[in-house]
């Protein structure tokens, strides 16, 4: 039978474990809200609890684990640091290893998907690719040269915290002022529009807004902001074009800086809300570019490409991964 491997992808909002064989088809998937209860270890209690519910013939033939999970990681420690989750650090990889008795390979959750990618996607035919989630959070992971990047810590990836913002108006959830996720990512978008609704419109404006009563209430959200776009409120249209730029400035920025030729968009903000994020963003992107423009796509795997990319992870070890991990 082909090598088979247990594939794990912990975000802010779900976490996703599955068993998948050489071509990239899972034989086994579940998924469930990340869990925000407990210590250090509860991530990996969840992973294995939710694991413990697949056929125990499949075992027989994993070989290795691939984990991806968002938040800055210390690939030799096997230890993540997430602003979107409510633990000071998550231990992943030896409670793992532990409990299968298999080789764990941890990366950022967007480090596996650029290499699922890379392995099993749109990428295949490109050495130069970024990764680029529109989610909880904002994160990003590059190929250049054909060769996956890593950084000294395993953090060279960390697109989200691009600062966009010179005035520093808005604090992300990492601590630092002005990063990109602190404007667009779900987890703090609604801050940043009660900002604008307080400071950027006019008042009588505001309280017109469909936007108006859930600022009232405390509730504005993500899914709120871009419906009341779509029903066309003035202040929501707005804001859209504002989250627009502030995207195209962060996406100009990742250019510049890995000059990719293929760039993949994923993550429920930007594939839930396509004709208000991808498309408007693209308007101002030539305002902020120095390197020739990429290929923008969105990323053919859904909800399952940082699955995919933990599996390619464990099946496919890329050298730059293998060689930070001996030190």
């Amino acid at each position: 039978m082909a090598k088979l491997a247990i594939a794990v992808d912990v975000g802010a909002t779900n976490v996703r474990v599955g068993i998948g064989d050489e071509n990239g088809v899972f034989l086994y998937k579940k998924k469930d809200r990340t869990t925000r209860q407990g210590d250090e270890k509860a991530v990996a209690n969840q992973v294995i609890n939710l694991l413990s519910e697949a056929p125990p013939s499949l075992f027989k033939d994993v070989a290795t684990v691939g984990v991806g999970c968002a938040g800055r990681l210390l690939t030799r420690d096997g230890i993540i640091y997430s602003p979107n989750l409510p633990f000071e650090k998550i231990d992943l990889k030896k409670p793992l290893e532990e409990h299968f008795r298999k080789p764990v390979y941890l990366v950022n959750d967007c480090v596996a998907a650029v290499w699922g990618e890379k392995v099993f996607g749109v990428a295949r035919e490109y050495n130069n690719v970024v990764y680029l989630t529109i989610s909880s959070g904002i994160g990003g992971g590059a190929i250049v040269d054909g060769k996956l990047l890593l950084g000294k810590c395993g953090g060279a990836h960390e697109v989200g915290h691009i600062v966009v913002d010179i005035e520093e108006r808005m604090r992300c959830g990492c601590g630092g002022y002005g990063h990109w996720e602190a404007y667009c990512s779900g987890a703090n978008m609604a801050n940043y529009v009660k900002y604008l609704m307080e400071n950027a419109f006019k008042r009588e404006d505001v309280e017109k807004s469909m936007l108006y009563a859930y600022y009232v209430r405390n509730e504005l959200s993500p899914e709120v902001v871009y419906e009341a776009a779509r029903r066309k409120d003035f202040i929501a249209l707005q804001v859209v074009e504002k989250l627009a730029k502030i995207n195209a400035m962060g996406i100009a920025s990742i250019v510049n800086v890995y000059d990719p030729e293929i760039i993949i968009i994923g993550g429920g903000i930007a594939l839930n809300n396509k004709e208000l994020v991808i498309e408007p963003m693209k308007k101002y992107l030539d305002l902020y570019l120095f390197n020739k423009k990429p290929l923008i796509v969105e990323t053919s795997f859904g909800e399952d490409v940082g699955l995919k990319g933990a599996l390619a992870i464990a099946l496919r070890p890329p050298q730059s991964l293998l060689e930070a991990m001996k030190g």
